[in-house]
Order: structure tokens, then C-alpha cells, then sequence
């Protein structure tokens, strides 16, 4: 990318609901912005982080995307001069609402944090074996000690204690004071994976006596554990899990979406077009129980205290995501992520299965995550061979010495992550990432998906018959005129007979469409439509 600028893809936009039109855009689950885009000393300068930001706005808008999403805390808390991970300049955030601001972009500080503040010597020996942990914001597992871990295991921190949730409402505080005076901050979103800090992350978490306390006041059950055993919250789980795994995941999933519902009517407060991202990482760790069966995806988030009919009846301004892994079964195998043989081989095709997006039911905004596996080697380290006499010598060879590279499909099989979700159901967002900018070389594809996607209104569509297994026609009467588009979610071409109402334009290229006529969609393609007025149907496809 030469200087600061790039051709634009030619995006229209109908009216915003509620603030929000059609969303796409990167999403970055590391820090890692800094190492792209070629802006030399990593954009360690407010300069040469607003050099680097003008970048980013030129791509996505090539790209015809609108949204960015990136972590403003991380592991170990709130990305600042004080924990400053990968080197970003000094308020790197506000660079980007500022800039944004100018560009019509969307910014998402997203929270992906493990640990919580504590001062030295807060977690002891003395403090495990007599018990006295329980009282802490320190977790308290189905073992009967804190156990946790980067993956397949919960966080160190129990969200349910006192200080746990005035820490993280704290940090979203200073993500609202910051941005909301810019349009550009369109609220803040969790990275929900196992160890965050966001959840209780698996059934084997939350055991402490302040959680068994409230379980009981609240549903009058009781587990008959001996207090004075300081190992006793295996005792807990237990019990609980062989006696009352229901009413015990219930109370767990009211008491951790209940705090995000009550911080998502926060975020509405201070604005009302600000939302709380809600991004559910489950099947990253898929070496779980029962990975392969139907009620995986929302048996796993309610164990950690995410409800999806929750937060769709008391929250409705919260975005519900759910991540798939594009690349997976080229990039794991059994034994890492994967328990079994069966289940690798279930994740190949596990996001053409509808349960596997049940976390979306019922969601006012849903939205799909493609999370990026990507490789990474030392291939530019001029000293990473151990004979000296192999290292490179050369002046002239000036290569960033840690390489990492995304996994993508070529040509139209990148597309198929966006298209198979719209299946099952209405998406109104959609956003790919993780290490690096996940879109390149999809231009070709990627592009006329999101002027046909971002065309049409953020309102949930409704699913008219037919088209078989693969293609899909929905339809929304909005802002006075009849919305509608045609998807095939299939890797074949298709070719789909349609009935439109009179007066239907196709949103893209302007082209008036009448009466009965046959459409061509190739390998995950989609085509958006209005007219003044009128359903349109379905009458066949081959």
C-alpha cells in the first residue's frame, strides 16, 4: 500500500436502525496492528500510528468494509502506558475515533483479558489448604483448588465476585468516557473464550462458598458438604452437578449475562445507538465433552453463564456473535485440539450443521466471527540457524524476522464462512480476523458480498419457502419499501427462478428486475433487492 490511499468499493447504505446499518470489518483478537501495513518503527508515534490508521481506513474502504474491532484490554488488562503490549502510541485509541470520525469507520474496544489486578502475595499456599480462598475474587474449580489455564481450562478469576465486576465495569467506564463523544465508537465487545475473564468459561468453574451461598438463597437448594473441608468445592461439584446440573447452570447463566445485561443498558445510557458485543469463542477448544453432539454450542455457553434468551428478552441492544474456524481441519489435529478422530472430522462441517449457530436464536443483531488459524515461523530471523556459517550476512536484507501467515480458501471457497451461516438464519453482521488483516486477496469475492450485504437495512428478515437445501430468498417491509435478497449458501452454481414484485431494482448495479425471471448465483453468492412495495417468492431452483 503506497501512500494513504486505495480505489473505494462503491457501498450504499440504506437508512440505520437504531444507529446500525449491516455490518462487516476485521477483528483483531491480538494486538497486533502495529507489525502491518508497512509503517516503519510500528507506529510507535502518534504520527506514525495515524499514518498507519489512515491505512487501515484506505483497505477497509477498498475492501468495502465498515467495522473494526480491537483489543483495548488484553490478557493481563487495559492496553495504556502502564501495560503497553506490542508497543502502541500514546492513546492510540482516540487516533482511531478521531480518524474513524472523518471516515464514516466503526470502532470496537474489544475486552480480551484473563487475568484480574491483585496486589503481590494476595494468592498463598496457606490461603488454598485452609480454605480461606473461597472468599476471593481467586476461582475456586470443580477440583477443589484454583486450576486454570490459556485453554481448556477457566480463568484464575471469578467474574461473580464483588471485585471482578466493579473491576470490569471500571474498565468499561474509561472506554465510554473516551469515545462517546465519537460517532465512530459503536460500543465495546468481550472476546469470550475459556480463560476470559468475562465468564465463567466451563461447569468446572465457580465453586467458591459466595456462589453455593447464593445458589441456595436464591433456589432453596442445598448441597450437603462439610464446610470445614478446604478442598470442598470438588464436594460442591459433585453434588451439584449429579443432583441439580439444571437449576445450577440457570442461576449461573442469571448471575454472569445478568451483569452484562445490566452493563449493556449502561452502554444505551450513555448513547443510544452503543452496544455490547457479545463474542462467544466456544468451539475454540473443542476437546470438551460431547464436542460433536447437537447441543454442544449453547450447552457450553450456558455452563459459563451466557443465556442467549436472556439477553435477547432484557438487552436488546447487545450483538450476539458466534465464532467459527474456517481453517481448522487444515490447521489442528486429534490429540491437540482435538479429543478424537470423530471429532476433527466433525469440525470440518460442523458450521453446515443449524445447531451449531444456536447461540444466534432469538439475537436483535446476530453476527458470525471468522477467527483466523494462522502459521507462524521465524523464517526472516537472520540468526535462526544454530551453524553460524548458515546465518545470512547480507546489509541488504531488512525482513521482519517473526513471519505469520492466515489460512484462507482460494477464490470463491473464502466466501463460504459468510454464506453457509445465512442458511440457517438472517445475519446482520459479519467480521474475520485474528493475528493479521484476514481478507486479504478475497478483494475479488469479498467485495461484491458486502455491496449487495450492506445494501440492504439491519432489520431480521423473514425466511420465505423454497430453495431447496442451499439457496435461501428473505424479505423485510422497512422505511416504507419491500426489502429482500437471494443467497446460495451451496458450493455450486445456481440458478434460481424468482417472482418479483413490480418496480424491483437490484441494489447494486441499479438493474431493473421484472415479473418471473431466472437469476444466476455462483458459489456463495448473494444478490439484494428492493421495490416500493410486494413480496417476492421462490418458484424453483436447479
Amino acid at each position: 500500500l503506497k501512500g494513504r490511499t486505495l480505489p473505494k468499493a462503491k457501498i450504499r447504505t440504506p437508512k440505520p436502525k437504531a444507529g446500525w446499518g449491516r455490518s462487516m470489518g476485521w477483528y483483531y483478537e491480538d494486538p497486533s496492528i502495529n507489525y502491518e501495513f508497512a509503517v516503519k518503527d510500528y507506529a510507535a508515534t502518534p504520527e506514525l500510528c495515524l499514518e498507519m490508521i489512515d491505512k487501515i481506513a484506505a483497505t477497509m474502504k477498498y475492501q468495502g468494509l465498515d467495522l473494526f474491532a480491537y483489543p483495548g484490554s488484553w490478557y493481563d488488562g487495559y492496553i495504556s502506558d502502564s501495560y503497553n503490549v506490542h508497543g502502541h502510541a500514546p492513546d492510540f485509541l482516540r487516533a482511531f475515533y478521531e480518524r474513524f470520525d472523518k471516515e464514516g469507520l466503526g470502532v470496537v474496544p474489544l475486552i480480551n483479558q484473563e487475568n484480574h489486578p491483585v496486589p503481590p502475595g494476595s494468592l498463598t499456599y496457606d490461603m488454598i489448604t485452609s480454605g480461606d480462598v473461597h472468599a476471593t475474587v481467586f476461582n475456586v474449580t470443580a477440583t477443589g483448588l484454583p486450576d486454570c489455564g490459556i485453554v481448556r481450562k477457566p480463568s484464575l478469576f471469578n467474574i461473580c465476585h464483588p471485585d471482578a465486576q466493579r473491576y470490569l465495569e471500571g474498565m468499561i467506564d474509561l472506554f465510554v468516557e473516551e469515545g462517546v463523544k465519537h460517532p465512530s465508537f459503536r460500543g465495546v465487545g468481550l472476546h469470550v473464550k475459556h480463560a476470559s475473564l468475562c465468564w465463567l468459561g466451563l461447569i468446572t468453574s465457580g465453586y467458591n462458598d459466595y456462589m453455593i451461598d447464593g445458589f441456595t438463597r436464591d433456589t432453596g437448594i442445598k448441597a450437603p458438604v462439610d464446610r470445614r473441608d478446604p478442598k470442598r468445592g470438588k464436594a460442591y461439584a459433585d453434588w451439584l452437578l449429579a443432583n441439580a446440573y439444571e437449576p445450577w447452570v440457570q442461576w449461573r447463566c442469571r448471575q454472569v449475562s445478568g451483569f452484562w445485561v445490566k452493563i449493556a443498558r449502561k452502554l444505551a445510557a450513555a448513547r443510544p445507538d452503543l452496544k455490547l458485543w457479545i463474542n462467544n469463542i466456544a468451539d475454540l477448544d473443542p476437546i470438551m465433552d460431547r464436542f460433536s453432539s447437537p447441543d454442544y454450542m449453547r450447552r457450553i455457553a450456558r455452563e459459563g453463564g451466557l443465556d442467549r434468551d436472556i439477553f435477547a428478552r432484557e438487552a436488546p441492544n447487545v450483538i450476539m456473535s458466534q465464532t467459527c474456524l474456517p481453517a481448522d481441519y487444515r490447521y489442528a489435529r486429534p490429540g491437540w485440539y482435538y479429543a478424537t478422530e470423530a471429532d476433527f472430522e466433525c469440525q470440518r462441517t460442523y458450521h453446515t450443521k443449524p445447531y451449531y449457530w444456536d447461540f444466534l436464536e432469538g439475537a436483535a443483531y446476530p453476527l458470525v466471527h471468522m477467527h483466523d488459524r494462522y502459521w507462524e515461523s521465524h523464517a526472516g530471523d537472520v540468526n535462526r540457524n544454530k551453524d553460524p556459517a548458515l546465518r545470512f550476512k547480507s546489509k541488504w536484507f531488512k525482513e521482519i524476522k517473526w513471519r505469520v501467515t492466515t489460512l484462507n480458501a482460494p477464490g470463491p471457497y473464502a466466501m463460504e464462512h459468510y454464506a453457509v451461516p445465512m442458511r440457517f438464519r438472517d445475519i446482520l453482521g459479519f467480521t474475520k480476523g485474528g493475528y493479521l488483516v484476514g481478507t486479504y486477496g478475497m478483494e475479488d469475492y469479498l467485495v461484491p458480498f458486502a455491496q449487495a450485504f450492506r445494501a440492504l437495512p439491519a432489520v431480521n428478515m423473514e425466511t420465505l419457502p423454497g430453495g431447496g437445501e442451499f439457496v435461501r430468498l428473505r424479505h423485510v417491509d422497512y422505511d416504507g419499501r419491500s426489502w429482500f435478497y437471494v443467497v446460495n449458501t451451496g458450493v455450486e452454481s445456481a440458478c434460481v427462478r424468482v417472482r418479483f414484485p413490480e418496480g424491483s431494482k437490484d441494489l447494486v448495479s441499479d438493474a431493473s428486475c421484472a415479473g418471473d425471471s431466472t437469476i444466476k448465483l455462483g458459489p456463495y453468492e448473494l444478490r439484494s433487492f428492493c421495490a416500493p412495495s410486494g413480496r417476492p417468492a421462490l418458484l424453483g431452483t436447479k
